[in-house]
């Protein structure tokens, strides 16, 4: 009789475990065309907003851009000016940018070590940025003064159930030169 509950239990666990694992969104087989929404451009990229139409003057400020039908997490100085809720694939609802908010993302100098990384103060929070979302940054001042800078992210389906830039996964970089960023279009 207790053996006869343990395979119950154990049939019923497998069956759920498996019936999650569909509801996850695999990225086995998947073409760039599944998961770029303009593939006119690059699935993460950035631009250049060099003021306002009204012809008055603000610091050069630039825009993330997530082009994927996944959010990313972006590493950050600190949390974002205003957040919304936003629901990953999997159902898990979190905190991402507004769209149009400025954000203090990591903008890191590619410099020295044999791997291009630097340790750095700026970075200390994550900030999601969901599917075809976009957020406001500056560059610090230091960090400007270096021509050759990235930003450093992952993508949503390989952190979900981990603790974020805590767990394993690889963290991908955007690359890009101050003097080469188009202006937004």
């Amino acid at each position: 009789m207790r053996i006869s509950r343990c395979i119950i239990a154990l049939v019923i666990l497998t069956l759920a475990g498996c019936a999650a694992a569909q509801d996850q969104q695999s990225t086995v087989g998947l073409s760039r065309n599944d998961v770029i929404i303009d593939r006119a451009k690059p699935s993460i990229y950035l631009c250049r907003d060099r003021g306002k139409s009204d012809g008055s003057l603000m610091k050069p400020r630039f825009r993330l851009t997530n082009n994927l039908v996944w959010a990313v997490m972006v590493e950050s100085q600190k949390a974002a000016d205003k957040l919304e809720v936003f629901k990953l694939s999997n159902g898990t609802k979190v905190g991402a940018v507004a769209e149009g908010t400025v954000s203090y993302l990591s903008v890191l100098p590619i410099s020295g070590d044999s791997d291009g990384a630097i340790d750095s103060p700026y970075r200390s929070s994550l900030t999601w940025l969901r599917s075809a979302g976009s957020t406001y940054f500056l560059i610090p001042e230091p960090i400007a003064k270096s021509q050759e800078l990235y930003i450093g992210f992952k993508y949503e389906w390989e952190i979900i159930g981990s603790a974020g830039f805590e767990s394993y996964s690889p963290t991908h970089r955007v690359y890009f030169t101050l003097d080469q960023v188009s202006d937004c279009s």
